[in-house]
Order: structure tokens, then sequence, then C-alpha cells
């Protein structure tokens, strides 16, 4: 009996199963399906990396803005420190609205035209020829109400 079952192995290990053709088509399955989950992990990285690159070029654009507001934000912060001062109120209410603080002594000079600029100077509301300017006709001119009711 010992022998017998020694022939028997012996004889299948010379002749052994055979792969048919469901093994190898199995066989071909599994590598097809290991190739498909392969190039889907492929892809999914490729993505990743693209998504990477693609957020990287953003930050490096926002982090431009933020230089560029930084900066400006600098300047307005000067320029509010400048115009804060009481020194630049009081020379801008002289120089563009003609105002003028206690102790100052107020001069005209006569002989040359007004200044240009100064509310209710009569410069401004006569042109070159001496009537009134198309902007500067207003209902407050009494010349205007007198028109309205028809009392010139």
């Amino acid at each position: 009996m010992a022998s017998s079952s020694r022939q028997s192995k012996a004889s299948a290990g010379k002749n052994g199963p055979q792969p048919g053709p469901e093994l190898a088509s199995n066989r071909s399955v599994l590598l097809l399906l290991g190739v498909a989950v392969a190039a889907v992990f492929v892809f999914s990285y490729l993505n990743r990396i693209n998504d990477l690159i693609r957020v990287r070029g953003n930050v490096v654009a926002l982090q431009g803005e933020l230089a560029a507001a930084q900066q400006r934000n600098a300047e307005l912060e000067a320029t509010r420190n400048e115009v804060v001062g009481a020194a630049y109120v009081g020379e801008t209410a002289r120089a563009e609205l003609g105002m003028i603080q206690p102790g100052d002594d107020p001069f005209v000079i006569l002989g040359q035209e007004a200044q240009a600029g100064i509310p209710g100077n009569p410069a401004d509301l006569q042109d070159e020829g001496g009537t009134a300017s198309h902007s500067a006709s207003t209902i407050f001119q009494l010349d205007w109400w007198r028109a309205l009711f028809g009392l010139q």
C-alpha cells in the first residue's frame, strides 16, 4: 500500500492538474482587474498633484495681492496721520474755504482778479463776459425768483 500511494503521488506530480481554459481566463481577469485598480490610483494621484499645483498658484497670486494691499494700507495710514493733524485742517480751511482763525489779520489785494474757488466769490458766479454762468444759476438767486413770479 505504501508503494501504491507513492506511485499515485508521483504520477500526480508528473501529470498533475493542468491549467484549463477556466484558470487561464481567471488569471487574465485578475490581471486586468489589477491593472485597472493601478490605473485608478495613478489617475487619482495625478489629479491630486494637479490640484496641488493649482492651489500653489492661487497662494502665490494671493500673496501678491496681500503685499499690494499692505502697501496701500501703509500709504493710507501715512495719509491719515498727515490729515488728522490740526495744522492740516487749518491749512485746508484757509486755502480751500477762505476761512480765518481768531487773531488772523485778513486782507484783500485790490487791483487783481479775485481768487477762484472761494465760496461766495463773485468771480465764480460770472464768466468772462460778466454774465452769470450756467452752472451758477441756482434757485437761491433773486433774479430766478423774480422771473418765476413775473416781478421783473
